[in-house]
């Protein structure tokens, strides 16, 4: 009740989703997103755990309880135009297009559909910006 007071959740509201979720977990489901599902959830997941679900699925039910505001907003890209090797933007018929070219979240990644986690587009960013970069500066392949 506190926590709803604080964050003008209603308290009732609250305990009511609170008390759903302790039943999906013990009962190792999420019916509303799925997750505890599949390998991928599990992977950063509770290792201590005994089955997949219990990985990515825990109770909430130990005082205090906390909250922060969570906002709408973009993670990463696991689409964009596709490059070349030097980021050169490609038409659909497999061409560079003259003078346009992508790096980071703005391209196609080179992990394809994968993310592979926090920081995972850091890498592939810097690389094709140099690439790129080379490239519209010098009109040659990177070195």
């Amino acid at each position: 009740d506190e926590l709803g007071d604080k964050t003008g959740i209603d308290p009732a509201g609250l305990a009511e989703t609170l008390a759903a979720w302790n039943t999906n977990v013990s009962q190792e489901q999420d019916p509303e997103f799925g997750r505890g599902a599949s390998a991928y959830d599990g992977y950063w997941g509770d290792d201590t755990a005994s089955t997949q679900a219990g990985k990515t699925l825990g109770p909430i039910d130990t005082a205090p309880y906390y909250a922060v505001p969570v906002h709408i907003g973009a993670m990463g890209t696991k689409g964009g135009p596709r490059t070349d090797r030097d980021g050169r933007v490609l038409h659909v018929s497999g061409t560079a297009i003259t003078g346009l070219f992508a790096a980071g979240n703005a391209m196609a990644g080179p992990t394809g559909k994968a993310y592979g986690g926090a920081g995972g587009t850091l890498g592939p960013a810097m690389v094709f910006g140099y690439r790129a970069g080379y490239a519209a500066a010098t009109g040659k392949s990177a070195p």
